[in-house]
Order: structure tokens, then sequence, then C-alpha cells
């Protein structure tokens, strides 16, 4: 398999989950539990991507609830990786998902999405992730409409493959 002419709808993986803005951080959560991911990527009603929720947001939002509320609850603490940091995090968790705020998606996630094109060079993809830091790339059109996504796992697949 040659890599240099690869390209990011090659090497992408379609399978994917997604959520409503207007989905709950409850329900995004559980989505994330469910398929075993950190992040998921928010798709609008004419599908397009309008952004990502993560698990760092969603503990983010917990903790500014944490801090901002007067609360007799009990915190307990909760750990999370990190890899924008590469370092484990600690925050206070008021309870369960079942606690987490009724909040929307919208008023949580980034809209600061970074993809690349189909088109695009696995080079550029790899450049892309290696010069943002961090470890997964959509893959959209110029309309935004969501293809796939590439992680740094599919790159460890690929250089398995060449290696045999």
């Amino acid at each position: 398999m040659t890599t240099t002419k690869l390209n990011a709808a090659a090497l992408m993986t379609t399978d994917l989950v997604t959520v409503a803005p207007d989905s709950s951080l409850r329900e995004a959560m559980e989505l994330m539990q469910e398929a075993h991911v950190g992040s998921l990527p928010v798709v609008d009603d004419q599908d397009r991507c309008i952004g990502v929720i993560s698990v760092r947001d969603i503990l983010n939002s917990e903790l500014e609830q944490v801090e901002t509320e007067d609360t007799t609850r009990s915190r307990t603490m909760g750990s999370f990786y990190d890899p924008d940091t590469d370092a484990w995090r600690s925050v206070a968790i008021v309870g369960s998902i079942d606690d987490l705020p009724d909040r929307e998606v919208r008023e949580v996630m980034s809209d600061q999405v970074i993809f690349v094109h189909p088109n695009a060079p696995i080079t550029d993809v790899a450049e892309a992730m290696v010069s943002q830091g961090i470890h997964h790339v959509l893959v959209m059109d110029s309309e935004r409409r969501l293809h796939g996504i590439i992680s740094s796992l599919d790159f460890v697949k690929l250089s398995l493959q060449t290696l045999e």
C-alpha cells in the first residue's frame, strides 16, 4: 500500500456517532459511554457539523456548576485524561450522569472544529493533528457535511498495514 497517495477519505472511519445541538448533556454523555468515545460531532438538522462536544466540555460545565452552586450535596472527585495537556485532571462532581445540569449540548460544545476535506493528503491530516495537538480530526466537505473522522489510532493501524 502506497501511503503517499492516500487521502483522508481512504483513512477515515465512517461509522460515526453524532449528537444534535438541542440534546441534553446527559444524552451526550450516555452516547459517549455507549460508543466508548471521548467526544461527539454536533450535527444540526441540515446534517452540517456545527461543533464538537467532549467529556472534558461536560466535566468543565459540571465544575462551573459546582463552583457557582450553593449546595449541601456531597461532592466526589472524578478524573479524566486530558489529551490536550497529556495529563490526568481531577474535577469535583456533584453527582452522577443523572444529575448533570439541564443544559443543551449547544451551550457547552466547542464551535471551533478542526477538519480536513475528504481529498486532503494524509500528510496534511497528520500535520494538522500535530500542529493543533489533537488526537482526532473530522473529515468534512465545504458545506460542513460530516464524512468521517480520523484518529491517531487510524495512523497506528496504517503503520501496521505498511509493515506487513
